[in-house]
């Protein structure tokens, strides 16, 4: 009978490949536990993996320029990923946008920090906040944590991580956008030496680069 050929079990898929760079641990495990999620979902069409080096520390210029040394081979995807925060660093921030631009780097940033993209999978944050530290009791409270958690241990990340599924995922990237949107609206927007535009927290692009991955591995059904 004609028609489209449904895939075969034994039938292996193939790797779409991200190079580039972050800061630490929380990115680290949270591109593991993606990748586990996107070879969960039977209906990818591709099965993915991330090659980033790990800069040990939280200088986005330094993750900046690592990610555009990256070396990438013809047949993985062209695009190099830098996933750093602002973190209270608005020199090297900005710094590291505008390194992004000269060398072609995708900014995977969130600002203040990672927790604001960890909070999106389950909630709405759209208030300004003074300091990283003040992430930590929401993620603690929605994540179901004891108070005294430390939200940078490695146990602990796993610990949230484990809570996230595809949904999550889609439900922050939804989230993240209605943030884009808002800044986009009301917000004085700021513009570095090379004119990169970005706003004041909250204000993030990590989920441009996680939508296209769940787009490039055909994972849209799967949310």
């Amino acid at each position: 009978m004609a028609g489209k050929s449904r895939r075969q079990p034994h039938e292996r898929r193939q790797i779409q490949v991200y190079r580039g760079a972050y800061e630490g641990l929380q990115e680290e495990l949270y591109l593991k536990h993606l990748k586990k999620l996107i070879h969960q979902c039977e209906s990818r069409t591709y099965n993915v993996d991330f090659l980033f080096f790990c800069c040990g520390g939280g200088n986005p210029l330094i993750v900046a320029e690592r990610a555009a040394s990256a070396t990438v081979y013809h047949a993985e995807h062209q695009m190099k990923t830098a996933i750093f925060d602002q973190d209270l660093k608005e020199g090297q921030f900005r710094q590291a946008l505008d390194k992004c631009k000269e060398k072609e780097v995708f900014p995977a940033y969130s600002n203040l920090c990672f927790d604001l993209w960890l909070i999106l999978h389950k909630s709405r944050f759209e208030r300004c906040v003074n300091q990283p530290s003040q992430y930590a009791p929401i993620i603690r409270e929605i994540y179901h944590l004891p108070a005294e958690a430390d939200i940078k241990e490695e146990a602990t990340i796993l610990n949230i991580l484990s809570q996230i599924q595809l949904t999550d995922v889609y439900q922050a990237i939804t989230y993240a956008m209605e943030i884009i949107q808002k800044n986009s609206e009301v917000g004085e927007p700021c513009f570095t030496d090379r004119s990169v535009k970005y706003y004041r927290n909250p204000d993030l692009r990590m989920h441009q680069f996680i939508e296209k991955v769940l787009n490039d591995t055909g994972c849209n059904s799967c949310a």
